[in-house]
């Protein structure tokens, strides 16, 4: 899981939606805003992707843990990333999700 002071807020969360750059893969869509004097993640996963809360929370917490685990968590410095999950999500492993969210932090930090 990650920490709670690498996560953001609602109020941020919110920010992010209206005002934050776009990106997509074929699992997640990432909406960001850099130059922030803390960065920070939220998964947001939709009823579209997850019917029950508690797959939409275990879905949750696999984002986190490969956020943890791919050490994104250390490199984000000044950014809020918002991870939008898509619904082919469900069947994907640890090893693809960890990759893809890699390749996504690339265009990040890259635009």
């Amino acid at each position: 899981m990650l920490k709670k002071s690498l996560r953001l807020t609602t109020e941020q969360v919110s920010c992010v939606m209206k005002k934050g750059k776009s990106t997509q893969s074929p699992l997640f869509a990432v909406r960001f805003i850099d130059k922030q004097k803390k960065g920070g993640f939220a998964a947001i996963i939709s009823k579209k992707v997850a019917k029950t809360a508690v797959a939409r929370n275990l879905t949750r917490r696999k984002v986190y843990e490969a956020i943890h685990t791919g050490v994104m968590a250390d490199k984000n410095k000044d950014c809020w990333i918002a991870i939008l999950a898509k619904k082919d999500l469900a069947a994907v492993n640890h090893k693809d999700l960890v990759k893809d969210l890699q390749a996504l932090f690339q265009k990040v930090y890259m635009i």
